[in-house]
C-alpha cells in the first residue's frame, strides 16, 4: 500500500511540473522529432499514435489550460496567418477519402492540420527565456547526431544493425513494424531504394532514405548556427554534433539532400564573411578559410571513396540526365492536372495515382514541396505558405544585419536563414509536409527566426 501511494504521489508530482513548466513538453519535441516511430492501433478505429503525436495532443491541452488561467494570448507573430494556413487545413482533411468515421476522422483532421503546426505557438506560450530556447535547440542537435550516428551503423552493417529493412522488418530491428507503403510488395524496388550498387543507404530514424536525408540537411544548417554562436567548450561540443550529423547524411547518398547541405554551409560561410560587419573580422576570416578547405577535402574524400559517391555527385551538375528527375516530371505532371481539378483545397491525400507506362501502376508522392502543397492543400495554401516563407527570410536577415546584434546572435540567425535555404532546396524533390516530423521542423525553424530575442528581460 505505502508503494502504491509512494507512485501515485510521484505520478502527481510529474504532472504538476508538466503543468507548472510545460517547456518540458516542448523539449520532449524536440528530442522525438528526429525519430519518425509511430504504430497503428487496430482496435482504437486504426488510429495512428506517435510520440510526437501525443506530445503535439498534450501541447494543445496545455496551451488552452494556460489561455484559461492567463485569460489572455500573448503577442504572436503572423498569429493570423497561422490560423487561416490550419483552417484551410481543416477543410482539406476533413473532405478527405482518408476520413471512413467521425472519430478517426477528428483525429486525422487534428494529426494533419494541428499536430506540428501546434509547436509555433507554444513557443510564445511556453519559452520564457533565450536560455529555454537554446536548451531546446541543443536538444534537437543532440537528437539529430543521433540519428546520423545510427545511419552510419546502417550503412557501415549494410543494414544488419539498427534497421531492419533487409532483416526483420522492423523498424531499427526491434521496434514496430515498418509501414507497408515504405517497406512494398516488390524486393527489387525496394532494394533500389535502399541500396546503391553494394552500399547500403542509412535511413537513421526514418522510415524513409529521403526523408532522414531532408531533415540532416536542414539540421546541419541549424547546427552550423549553433556552432558559430558558441564559444569554448560548448562550441567544440556543436562541432562533434555537427561532424556526427554531416555523417549521417552522406550516409544516406542522398543527392538532393547533399546538394541541400553543400548550398547551406556556403551561404552561411558567404554571409559571415561578407554580413557580419568588422567585428572580429580577421580571426573569423581566417577560421571560415579553414572551415571551407576541410568541407572541400571532405566532399573530395567522399567522391575518392567509390565509383557509386562519385557518380551521384557528378549527377548534381547535370540533374537532367538523372532518370530519378525524369520520373519526377512525370508525377510532377500528373499532380499539376489534379490541382487543375482542385484548385481551392487540394486532394486531401499525398499520394499521386499513376497509370503511366513509364511509371508503372501505384501511388507516388507528388516528390516537390510546392507541388505537394498545392495537389494536398490547394493553391491558397501554397500562398500562404510562400508568405510565411518571405517573412521567415526577411525577419532573419534583418536579425543577422542588425547593428544592435551580438556576432552570437548573428551566428544563429545566419544557421536559420541557411537552414530555410536548405528547405526550399531539398523541396524540390520531397514533398517534405507530408512527413510528420519535416512538418514540425518547419514551424520550429519559423518559431526561431521570430522568437524575440529579448526574452531574458524581465517584465
Amino acid at each position: 500500500m505505502a508503494n502504491i501511494n509512494t507512485f501515485t504521489a510521484n505520478l502527481l508530482a510529474r504532472s504538476e511540473s508538466i503543468v507548472l513548466k510545460p517547456r518540458r513538453v516542448l523539449y520532449l519535441i524536440g528530442f522525438f522529432i528526429a525519430y519518425e516511430i509511430g504504430i497503428s492501433i487496430g482496435w482504437l478505429f486504426n488510429l495512428y499514435v506517435s510520440p510526437l503525436l501525443f506530445l503535439s495532443l498534450l501541447t494543445f491541452l496545455l496551451i488552452i489550460l494556460k489561455v484559461i488561467t492567463a485569460r489572455r494570448i500573448p503577442a504572436i507573430p503572423l498569429l493570423g496567418w497561422w490560423v487561416v494556413f490550419a483552417l484551410l487545413a481543416v477543410i482539406t482533411y476533413a473532405r478527405s477519402p482518408l476520413v471512413v468515421g467521425p472519430v478517426q476522422g477528428m483525429w486525422v483532421v487534428f494529426r494533419l492540420a494541428f499536430a506540428g503546426a501546434l509547436i509555433y505557438p507554444a513557443f510564445w506560450f511556453f519559452l520564457t527565456k533565450q536560455e529555454h530556447l537554446q536548451t531546446f535547440l541543443t536538444i534537437v542537435a543532440v537528437s539529430a547526431a543521433l540519428s546520423g550516428l545510427i545511419a552510419v551503423i546502417q550503412t557501415i552493417s549494410s543494414g544488419a544493425l539498427l534497421s531492419g529493412v533487409m532483416t526483420n522488418d522492423r523498424f531499427l530491428g526491434f521496434l514496430s513494424k515498418f509501414p507497408t507503403e515504405t517497406l512494398g510488395t516488390d524486393p527489387a524496388v525496394l532494394r533500389a531504394h535502399f541500396y546503391i550498387n553494394t552500399i547500403f543507404r542509412g535511413h537513421g530514424t526514418f522510415y524513409r532514405v529521403n526523408g532522414f536525408g531532408a531533415f540532416m540537411s536542414i539540421m546541419i544548417g541549424l547546427t552550423w548556427g549553433l556552432f558559430r554562436q558558441a564559444r569554448g567548450r560548448r562550441q567544440v561540443f556543436f562541432g562533434l554534433l555537427l561532424g556526427t550529423q554531416l555523417a549521417g547524411l552522406i550516409a544516406t547518398f542522398s543527392r538532393t539532400a547533399w546538394a541541400a547541405a553543400i548550398a547551406a554551409i556556403a551561404i552561411a560561410i558567404f554571409i559571415e564573411t561578407f554580413f557580419w560587419g568588422r567585428r572580429q573580422l580577421t580571426r573569423r576570416q581566417i577560421q571560415l578559410f579553414f572551415m571551407s578547405v576541410f568541407f572541400g577535402a571532405l566532399v573530395l574524400v567522399i567522391a575518392l571513396q567509390s565509383n557509386a559517391a562519385a557518380d551521384r555527385l557528378n549527377s548534381l551538375l547535370n540533374p537532367g540526365q538523372v532518370a530519378e528527375v525524369q520520373w519526377r516530371v512525370f508525377i510532377w505532371k500528373r499532380a499539376l492536372e489534379s490541382i487543375i481539378a482542385q484548385p481551392w483545397f487540394g486532394t486531401g491525400i499525398a499520394t499521386v495515382v499513376s497509370n503511366e507506362p513509364f511509371l508503372g501502376k501505384g501511388d507516388f508522392g507528388a516528390h516537390n514541396l510546392f507541388i505537394g502543397i498545392a495537389f494536398e492543400r490547394g493553391l491558397p495554401a501554397l500562398f500562404i505558405f510562400l508568405f510565411l516563407m518571405g517573412r521567415f527570410f526577411t525577419t532573419t536577415w534583418r536579425r543577422l544585419r542588425s547593428e544592435q546584434a551580438q556576432l552570437p546572435e548573428k551566428g544563429l540567425a545566419t544557421g536559420v536563414f541557411a537552414s530555410g535555404v536548405a528547405f526550399l532546396l531539398v523541396g524540390m524533390g520531397s514533398s517534405m509536409l507530408d512527413i510528420e516530423n519535416l512538418r514540425a521542423l518547419f514551424w520550429v525553424l519559423l518559431a526561431i527566426a521570430f522568437f524575440p530575442a529579448d526574452k531574458n528581460k524581465k517584465k
